[in-house]
């Protein structure tokens, strides 16, 4: 029981396979439309289907929300920053 405990316990406070979300200020680095990623200040980010990657370019600032499950860091909605 006290094994059971312990490991459902460390799953709980681990969040293990939970999607984390993040928000990101900064200014795009590089643009891949064969990936259909965007890098935002080192972080690889994945632009889902239904959003245009003609929406993003290099030098331009963006405030970025995404989640974060198995590796793989996913966008939400995205909009511009100001300057």
């Amino acid at each position: 029981m006290f094994k059971v405990s312990v490991l459902a316990l460390f799953v709980l406070l681990t969040g293990l396979g939970a999607a984390l979300a993040a928000d990101l200020k900064g200014m795009i680095s590089a643009v891949s439309e064969a990936t259909r990623t965007i890098t935002v200040d080192g972080v690889a980010i994945v632009v889902p289907p239904g959003v245009s990657m003609n929406t993003f370019a290099l030098g331009q600032n963006v405030s970025v929300t995404y989640t974060t499950a198995n590796g793989v860091n996913t966008m939400a909605p995205v909009t511009k920053a100001a300057k």
